[in-house]
């Protein structure tokens, strides 16, 4: 999901291109102050959070954080 949307696709380009379009709706700085912040838990595999990596550098984010949940 893009800042709470469900995506229609899950490949690198699907995100890719949801972010890209995100930050073109951002204005005119556009990815120069743009963090992706990925908040997955241990059901979230590898591969998805490795794709949301690549997607934000094809993008030209440079800044990714990620959220962590204490354990219950």
């Amino acid at each position: 999901a893009v800042q709470g949307q469900l995506l229609p696709g899950t490949t690198t380009a699907d995100i890719t291109e949801a972010l890209l379009q995100l930050l073109a709706s951002s204005g005119p700085s556009g990815n120069d102050d743009a963090v992706l912040v990925i908040d997955a838990d241990a059901r979230a595999s590898h591969a998805a959070v490795v794709r949301a990596m690549e997607a934000a550098r094809m993008a030209g984010i440079e800044r990714v954080q990620f959220t962590t949940q204490a354990s219950p």
